[in-house]
């Protein structure tokens, strides 16, 4: 019984979604394939047609055909064939064989080799689909899954997916195999072809009982394993400097052993299980062979007529081996690749950002903050709290305040990274809910602490994704952002590669870059986090420098650690647990006394407390510009 529910379990899973959903994306593909499976059993039936004429050669004093089989196929060409001697008889089988031959060679390479181009071209799009959905998941899924588990959706297990989608296929044509020849042999002798029937049964059934069960829980292990192993080399990568400056070179290595040891002795085991499957029904499937000849040889009779039909039978039953052993197969990859399946149906179907609305058309007055609030996730806490303020067009707007202030997550809500939970954010009275993000995006760019570099050149770096401008408008980005001189003095000026994440860069020349890519789609809006934090004076200078260049260019929302690049801003936001506490001028905020007022000594008093140890005598705030930029 319980054996009963898999197989049904395994067929009902195969005709529902996910199988559905990705057969639809190749239909036409696949079931040209299925047609071709039918059109070689065709073939296949009238090779085994010329058959009865060749063993009955002799077995009648006058030459012709001595008996009838009973399947009427195969008596039309033998009684065609009868009519003629046996030499004419034997030249007319050849020529049929040859034909035959020619045929199936022809629809075998067409079957092999669009069954190969679907995979291919199933496997793109179900890429191109893993690939699509997740560039529109919500920013917070991307933030809270692992780089390791996208990875793994977006390459492998769309790959399997792919896999078993021509495992179901592979199975159809088994199937239409299986039950033409079944027909032929309940048409020879109906008993011997419900024995052999059981049998074979029986044996796909006992594997079924044996294998799947734990095929599928170890593709399910291998796939959990994977994104471990996945991962581990990521973090490796990513972290190589932490490696080694902990001296922890010899534990990673340790640890990479270990997961992937893990992970290939999953895939062992899945493969062992899948491997011991088909010899099991092949050797079952020639076990019920010698049965019939056996049988053939113990019955009473004419054994003329019975090695001419026995000889048929074993010919049909010889080719029944092959669609059971397909059938089989099938049946495991598709248990082997089910969750993979599940995994890449679940993703695809996971809730997208809504990304449609008006198109933006810019800024003409002011951005307004209404009462803000956000929550992450299940979190009770706010992570900001009814924040109200105001950004008139072209004004500089710096947020201040501890870390963990909240000041991240405002520049995050007016780039549409995260909706707020509460209140609205509106841009001259309208709500940008309202607009497309895409629209909105265009016209308002973000340049965060930690920016990410694309493994190309410096050029290629400012212009990605904006390939209506020229070099020309590169070079006035660049200059904008105090960029132009040092990419000038790199080996191959804008033509110099950056390597991985800019790893041949240093961390402001990296900040500046990621400046001139926001700047050159001059955006009505720009957004800077943290801008200048972990920069050397030099760099920070040239940052502020950019700065006074792109005030005179769009409006300007600062997220500020060091407050000597704000003090001329329009208006300071102090931000405190999520809270707004103060807002102002630099003057007016300082003349209060208040929380900015602490923030600034305190930040003042450490900087001139580091300049007290530097032999030069400079602070921060008394720092001469250098004459030209470090490259």
């Amino acid at each position: 019984m319980r054996t009963m529910t898999n197989f049904a379990r395994i067929l009902t899973w195969c005709t529902l979604p996910p199988i559905g959903r990705f057969y639809r994306m190749r239909a036409l593909s696949l079931s040209t394939i299925v047609a071709l499976g039918l059109g070689m059993f065709l073939v296949e039936m009238v090779g085994l047609g010329v058959l009865v004429p060749l063993i009955t050669i002799g077995q009648s004093p006058a030459g012709g055909v001595a008996n009838t089989v009973g399947v009427p196929l195969f008596d039309r060409v033998a009684a065609f064939l009868g009519t003629y001697e046996p030499r004419t008889r034997i030249m007319a089988i050849a020529g049929i064989i040859a034909v035959v031959g020619l045929l199936r060679s022809t629809v075998t390479f067409a079957r092999n080799y669009l069954s190969a181009w679907t995979l291919y071209r199933l496997a793109h799009d179900i890429h191109q689909s893993c690939y699509d959905r997740f560039m529109n998941l919500p920013l917070s899924r991307v933030v809270r899954g692992e780089s390791a588990e996208f990875v793994n959706l977006i390459i492998s297990f769309a790959r399997e997916t792919a896999s078993a989608v021509m495992s179901f296929t592979q199975l159809l044509v088994g199937l239409i195999h299986f039950l033409g020849f079944l027909l032929v042999l309940l048409t020879l002798s109906w008993w011997m072809g419900l024995g052999s029937l059981s049998v074979l049964l029986g044996s796909v059934l006992a594997a079924s009982w044996l294998l799947m069960a734990r095929i599928e829980h170890s593709g399910k292990e291998l796939n959990d394993r994977s994104v471990v192993f996945h991962d581990w080399v990521i973090d490796s990568i990513k972290g190589r400097k932490a490696i080694d400056g902990l001296g922890l070179t010899e534990y990673v290595c340790r640890r990479f052993l270990e997961c992937s040891h893990n992970y290939f002795s999953a895939i062992a085991l899945r493969e062992r299980l899948r491997a011991m499957s088909e010899p099991f029904i092949s050797g079952v499937a020639f076990i019920t062979i010698a049965m019939v000849l056996l049988q053939a040889a113990l019955t009473p009779g004419d054994m003329t007529v019975k090695v001419a039909e026995a000889m048929l039978f074993v010919f049909c039953l010889m080719r029944l081996i092959s669609p059971v052993s397909s059938i089989n197969a099938s049946l495991t990859e598709l248990r082997a690749f089910a969750n993979s399946t599940r995994r890449v149906c679940e993703f695809l179907e996971a809730p997208v950002r809504i990304t449609e609305g008006d198109p933006f058309m810019g800024l003409r007055q002011c951005v307004r903050f209404l009462e803000v609030s956000l929550s992450y996730g299940h979190e009770q806490t706010a992570a900001v709290r009814d924040i109200s303020f105001e950004i008139n067009k072209n004004q500089m707007v710096a947020l201040v305040g501890p870390s963990g202030a909240g000041k991240t997550t405002i520049g995050a809500l007016l780039m549409r990274f995260f909706d707020p939970t509460a209140g609205a954010i509106e841009v001259d009275g309208v709500d940008i809910r309202r607009y497309s993000e895409n629209s909105w995006r265009r016209k308002v760019s973000f340049v965060p602490q930690e920016n990410y570099l694309f493994n190309t050149t410096i050029e290629e770096n400012i212009s990605f994704g904006f390939e209506s401008c020229n070099h020309d408008d590169i070079i006035a980005a660049a200059r904008i952002a105090h960029a132009h001189e040092f990419i000038l003095a790199q080996p191959e000026g804008y033509s110099t590669p950056v390597g991985d994440n800019g790893s041949r860069l240093s961390g402001g020349q990296k900040q500046r870059i990621a400046l001139a890519r926001a700047v050159l789609r001059q955006p009505e809006v720009l957004v800077l986090d943290e801008a200048t934090s972990h920069l050397d004076s030099e760099s920070e200078f040239a940052i502020r420098e950019a700065m006074k260049e792109l005030r005179k260019r769009c409006t300007l929302l600062v997220v500020a650690h060091r407050f000597s690049t704000i003090v001329d801003a329009d208006c300071i936001v102090v931000l405190d647990q999520g809270c707004i506490v103060e807002q102002g001028s630099h003057a007016d905020l300082m003349a209060r006394g208040g929380r900015y007022f602490k923030l600034y000594t305190l930040q003042l008093a450490k900087e001139r407390g580091r300049a007290d140890l530097d032999p030069t005598g400079s602070s921060a705030d008394d720092v001469t510009p250098p004459v030209g930029l470090r490259n």
